[in-house]
């Protein structure tokens, strides 16, 4: 049965009715109760005939002065001192039974100490020098004064990981084939007279030119040279565009997640892995904030880059990104316009694609890896594969 809204108006007004004469007689039924001396009249020394009768209220302002007249006065203090106040986190600390039903030396209340301490009109005043028995740390804080403000926030300076001193140093074959500190499968030994021993040796021959390089401004915050790494027999070279964080920190190339996805990328569509092809960037430190590498940076390893690829003589290149391809084709197109067609480098089919990074970011754009890897799967099937 639906009630007519004014009905409902008035058993609600009913209902908060009750409530405020519950909460009213509650209250009531907790207040303190009034002392019986409030309601006696005051005695008087006179006599029986100034004493007020029963039915007259007593004064209160009368009896409050005269409890006050018998209450003898706190002791003065000295304007020297100021008054300090004992106060906890919970107010005031006040004398007699606590709110918590214990005596003001339970131990759920801080307890009051023995003596209050002493505070002198000289340690109060702000202006001047400290006191001679202040400690050495805060007349030396006073002496300096805060720090000036420049008006602009500092930031933390970059994380840099620094190059160790320029020293000679025996260069070894595995400067050149990465089985430098990593690689669970080491490569085997080349053997001597093998193309592969051959291309090796090139490759030591300018490692040794190259040695700690200081041609461009990117030595100044990297800390290791990332040379290369793969088969110095290879037929199959992967040039990308620079090292990042991970690749500068171990010297190797595409060792972050970028080259994980690389490797996936490899053994999935050419069933391949990195001991078989071998891997180069075109410039070998890193940039900063592994930022695209510029003109002048590029052009300063190019010598380096094109005796590696001379050293190795490959049968197809796969170029990663759009700085690598750009910078191997010298080419100002981008690579969605390069990637999709063959290209020439010196007579050496070259097939360009998107860099593993972009695919981390852009899931959905694999497809286009995809078509790039397949063409130069055929490709490499018809130039014979693998020497």
């Amino acid at each position: 049965m639906e009630l007519n809204p004014l009905d409902e108006l008035e058993a609600l007004r009913a209902e908060v009715k009750d409530l405020l004469q519950a909460e009213l007689a509650r209250g009531v039924a907790m207040a303190p109760r009034p002392d019986r001396a409030d309601f006696e009249p005051a005695k008087s020394p006179v006599g029986a005939a100034d004493v007020a009768s029963p039915r007259q209220a007593p004064e209160r302002p009368a009896v409050r002065q005269a409890r006050k007249a018998a209450v003898p006065p706190p002791m003065s203090r000295p304007r020297s001192e100021p008054k300090v106040a004992l106060t906890t986190e919970r107010g005031p600390k006040r004398a007699g039974k606590s709110k918590w039903g214990g005596s003001p030396s339970s131990p759920k209340q801080p307890e009051r100490p023995a003596s209050l301490p002493q505070v002198s009109a000289h340690a109060m005043e702000m202006d001047g020098p400290p006191p001679p028995e202040a400690p050495d740390w805060l007349i030396e804080a006073e002496a300096m004064g805060p720090p000036p403000d420049l008006g602009v926030p500092l930031t933390p300076p970059e994380k840099v990981y620094k190059r160790p001193k320029k020293r000679e140093i025996a260069y070894a074959y595995d400067h050149v084939v990465g089985s430098w500190g990593f690689g669970k499968r080491p490569l085997p030994p080349l053997a001597k007279g093998s193309p592969a021993r051959k291309a090796a040796d090139h490759l030591l021959a300018t490692r040794r030119d190259l040695g700690e390089c200081e041609r461009c401004g990117l030595c100044e915050r990297s800390s290791h040279i990332v040379y290369g790494m793969g088969n110095p027999g290879a037929d199959l070279v992967i040039v990308g565009e620079g090292p990042g964080e991970h690749e500068d920190r171990q010297g190797l190339p595409f060792v972050g997640p970028a080259g994980q996805m690389l490797d996936r990328m490899l053994k999935g569509v050419l069933g391949l892995d990195r001991q078989k092809v071998y891997i180069l960037n075109v410039v070998k430190c890193r940039p900063p904030r592994s930022r695209a590498p510029k003109p002048e940076e590029i052009s300063a390893c190019r010598p380096f880059l094109e005796a590696q690829l001379r050293a190795i003589q490959p049968k197809v290149i796969l170029t990663l990104g759009s700085s690598a391809s750009k910078a191997m084709l010298k080419s100002q197109e981008d690579i969605m316009k390069l990637r999709g067609s063959w290209h020439d480098w010196h007579g050496v089919p070259l097939r360009p694609t998107v860099h593993p990074e972009y695919l981390l970011r852009r899931p959905q754009e694999k497809r286009l890896a995809m078509e790039d890897l397949v063409a130069l799967k055929l490709r490499y099937e018809e130039l014979g594969g693998l020497r």
